[in-house]
Protein backbone atom coordinates (compact mmCIF):
# COMPACT_ATOMS: atom_id res chain seq x y z
CA UNK A 1 0.00 0.00 0.00
CA UNK A 2 2.78 2.46 0.80
CA UNK A 3 5.02 1.52 -1.88
CA UNK A 4 1.60 2.65 -4.18
CA UNK A 5 1.58 5.97 -2.63
CA UNK A 6 5.15 6.54 -3.53
CA UNK A 7 4.55 5.41 -7.35
CA UNK A 8 1.71 7.44 -7.56
CA UNK A 9 3.61 10.70 -5.90
CA UNK A 10 6.38 10.01 -8.50
CA UNK A 11 4.23 9.46 -11.20
CA UNK A 12 2.70 12.91 -10.32
CA UNK A 13 5.60 14.63 -10.08
CA UNK A 14 7.03 13.53 -13.35
CA UNK A 15 3.72 14.57 -15.31
CA UNK A 16 4.54 17.69 -13.45
CA UNK A 17 7.65 17.96 -14.69
CA UNK A 18 7.25 17.15 -18.50
CA UNK A 19 4.15 19.76 -18.24
CA UNK A 20 6.55 22.63 -17.12
CA UNK A 21 8.91 21.73 -19.72
CA UNK A 22 6.16 21.68 -22.42
CA UNK A 23 3.59 25.03 -21.24
CA UNK A 24 6.73 26.88 -20.25
CA UNK A 25 8.34 27.76 -23.26
CA UNK A 26 9.70 31.24 -25.02
CA UNK A 27 6.82 32.48 -26.96
CA UNK A 28 7.77 36.24 -25.94
CA UNK A 29 11.17 38.56 -26.68
CA UNK A 30 10.95 41.78 -25.09
CA UNK A 31 14.37 43.98 -25.50
CA UNK A 32 15.34 46.81 -24.26
CA UNK A 33 18.77 49.07 -25.14
CA UNK A 34 19.24 47.95 -28.98
CA UNK A 35 16.77 47.58 -31.88
CA UNK A 36 18.68 44.10 -33.67
CA UNK A 37 19.99 41.98 -31.63
CA UNK A 38 21.51 38.78 -33.58
CA UNK A 39 20.90 34.88 -32.30
CA UNK A 40 17.46 35.74 -30.77
CA UNK A 41 15.76 33.08 -33.22
CA UNK A 42 17.72 30.48 -31.43
CA UNK A 43 15.73 30.98 -28.29
CA UNK A 44 12.00 30.42 -29.84
CA UNK A 45 10.09 27.77 -28.51
CA UNK A 46 12.63 27.10 -26.12
CA UNK A 47 11.60 25.41 -22.75
CA UNK A 48 12.21 28.59 -19.95
CA UNK A 49 12.56 25.79 -17.09
CA UNK A 50 15.92 25.11 -18.54
CA UNK A 51 17.06 28.31 -19.75
CA UNK A 52 20.01 30.01 -17.81
CA UNK A 53 19.75 33.46 -17.59
CA UNK A 54 23.48 33.98 -17.55
CA UNK A 55 24.16 31.55 -20.32
CA UNK A 56 21.71 33.29 -22.40
CA UNK A 57 23.65 36.88 -22.00
CA UNK A 58 26.70 35.38 -22.90
CA UNK A 59 25.75 33.87 -25.88
CA UNK A 60 23.95 37.44 -26.90
CA UNK A 61 26.91 39.43 -26.56
CA UNK A 62 29.63 37.25 -27.92
CA UNK A 63 27.00 36.88 -31.20
CA UNK A 64 26.43 40.51 -30.89
CA UNK A 65 30.14 42.84 -30.74
CA UNK A 66 28.66 46.33 -30.47
CA UNK A 67 26.91 45.30 -27.32
CA UNK A 68 29.02 46.35 -24.21
CA UNK A 69 26.24 44.29 -21.32
CA UNK A 70 23.24 42.03 -21.34
CA UNK A 71 20.59 40.89 -19.05
CA UNK A 72 18.40 38.50 -19.27
CA UNK A 73 15.47 38.08 -16.83
CA UNK A 74 13.13 35.15 -16.96
CA UNK A 75 9.20 35.90 -16.93
CA UNK A 76 6.89 33.18 -16.44
CA UNK A 77 4.74 31.82 -18.11
CA UNK A 78 5.74 32.51 -21.53
CA UNK A 79 8.46 35.86 -21.82
CA UNK A 80 12.06 36.24 -21.96
CA UNK A 81 12.83 40.13 -21.70
CA UNK A 82 16.76 41.38 -22.81
CA UNK A 83 18.02 44.47 -21.22
CA UNK A 84 21.62 45.68 -23.49
CA UNK A 85 23.55 48.87 -23.42
CA UNK A 86 25.69 48.97 -26.71
CA UNK A 87 29.61 49.60 -26.41
CA UNK A 88 30.37 53.23 -28.31
CA UNK A 89 34.04 53.15 -30.24
CA UNK A 90 35.98 55.11 -28.30
CA UNK A 91 38.61 55.13 -31.00
CA UNK A 92 39.64 53.74 -34.28
CA UNK A 93 43.28 51.77 -34.74
CA UNK A 94 44.62 52.59 -38.45
CA UNK A 95 45.64 48.82 -40.24
CA UNK A 96 47.59 48.49 -42.85
CA UNK A 97 44.35 48.11 -45.39
CA UNK A 98 42.40 49.73 -43.32
CA UNK A 99 40.67 50.67 -39.82
CA UNK A 100 38.99 48.82 -36.92
CA UNK A 101 36.66 50.90 -34.23
CA UNK A 102 37.90 49.61 -30.39
CA UNK A 103 35.33 50.19 -27.59
CA UNK A 104 37.57 51.24 -24.37
CA UNK A 105 37.68 47.42 -23.09
CA UNK A 106 39.59 47.00 -26.31
CA UNK A 107 36.61 45.19 -27.78
CA UNK A 108 37.01 45.01 -31.60
CA UNK A 109 33.12 46.54 -32.64
CA UNK A 110 34.02 47.02 -36.32
CA UNK A 111 36.58 46.85 -39.05
CA UNK A 112 36.04 49.26 -42.47
CA UNK A 113 38.20 50.52 -44.96
CA UNK A 114 37.55 54.25 -43.99
CA UNK A 115 37.60 56.14 -40.74
CA UNK A 116 34.55 55.36 -38.77
CA UNK A 117 34.01 59.07 -38.57
CA UNK A 118 35.80 62.07 -40.07
CA UNK A 119 37.68 63.05 -37.05
CA UNK A 120 37.65 60.07 -34.54
CA UNK A 121 40.53 59.67 -32.82
CA UNK A 122 42.96 57.43 -34.25
CA UNK A 123 45.62 55.06 -32.87
CA UNK A 124 48.76 53.91 -35.17
CA UNK A 125 50.51 51.18 -33.97
CA UNK A 126 54.16 50.82 -34.20
CA UNK A 127 53.74 47.73 -36.19
CA UNK A 128 52.16 47.19 -39.35
CA UNK A 129 48.64 45.30 -38.71
CA UNK A 130 46.15 43.54 -41.16
CA UNK A 131 42.85 43.69 -40.59
CA UNK A 132 42.59 39.60 -41.64
CA UNK A 133 44.46 38.74 -37.93
CA UNK A 134 41.54 39.96 -35.74
CA UNK A 135 37.94 39.11 -35.67
CA UNK A 136 34.99 41.65 -34.75
CA UNK A 137 33.96 40.84 -31.20
CA UNK A 138 37.36 39.78 -29.98
CA UNK A 139 39.01 41.80 -27.37
CA UNK A 140 42.69 42.93 -28.74
CA UNK A 141 45.17 41.47 -26.57
CA UNK A 142 48.13 44.39 -26.83
CA UNK A 143 48.59 45.47 -24.05
CA UNK A 144 50.21 48.87 -25.19
CA UNK A 145 46.65 49.79 -27.46
CA UNK A 146 44.92 48.50 -24.23
CA UNK A 147 47.14 51.31 -22.24
CA UNK A 148 46.48 54.13 -24.98
CA UNK A 149 42.68 53.20 -24.63
CA UNK A 150 43.02 53.42 -21.28
CA UNK A 151 44.38 56.91 -21.44
CA UNK A 152 41.79 57.69 -24.20
CA UNK A 153 38.66 56.90 -22.08
CA UNK A 154 37.18 59.76 -20.62
CA UNK A 155 38.26 59.35 -16.88
CA UNK A 156 42.11 60.18 -18.32
CA UNK A 157 41.52 62.21 -21.10
CA UNK A 158 42.68 65.53 -18.96
CA UNK A 159 45.42 63.56 -17.79
CA UNK A 160 46.76 62.99 -21.03
CA UNK A 161 46.07 66.11 -22.23
CA UNK A 162 48.33 67.40 -19.85
CA UNK A 163 51.09 64.55 -20.59
CA UNK A 164 51.20 65.80 -24.10
CA UNK A 165 51.46 69.38 -23.45
CA UNK A 166 54.21 68.55 -21.15
CA UNK A 167 56.11 66.21 -23.47
CA UNK A 168 55.50 67.14 -27.16
CA UNK A 169 53.93 70.88 -26.19
CA UNK A 170 50.87 70.04 -28.62
CA UNK A 171 47.29 70.68 -28.43
CA UNK A 172 45.18 67.81 -28.70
Amino acid sequence: MRRVGVIAMFVVAALLLVAALLLLRVKNITIEGADNINGLHTLNNKSLFLLNEEQVANDILSQNPTLQKARVTIKYPQTLEIYVSTAAPLADITLQDGYMSLSKEGRILSKHKEQSKPNATTITHYQPLYARSFSVGDNIEMTDVIGSLFFLSKRHRRLLYQLAVLLYGMRI
